[in-house]
């Protein structure tokens, strides 16, 4: 992998709890997973993301944004924004 400028998670006011690293996480492999601030909301877990002003104007240039999972398979997962 290049060097990479990442999508930041962010705290919300209605956070309920944070994730941390999977037990069998690798940090050689995947490299550092930090916390992530989610909510609990009807079966759902919603996180959020602050791009960086780049990323913001690469997206609006038309640059995909791209979504990791790590692991051998993929859980049903959205991305959308709120107004």
């Amino acid at each position: 992998m290049g060097k990479e400028v990442k999508v930041k998670p962010i705290k919300m006011p209605h956070t309920t709890r944070t994730l941390g690293a999977p037990k069998d996480w690798d940090e050689q492999q995947h490299g550092p997973c930090v916390g992530l601030p989610i909510t609990d909301s009807a079966g759902v877990m919603y996180s959020w993301w602050r791009p960086s002003w780049t990323q913001r104007l690469l997206v609006l240039a038309g640059r995909p944004i791209r979504l990791s999972v790590v692991g051998s398979s993929h859980p049903p997962v959205s991305l959308d924004t709120l107004p």
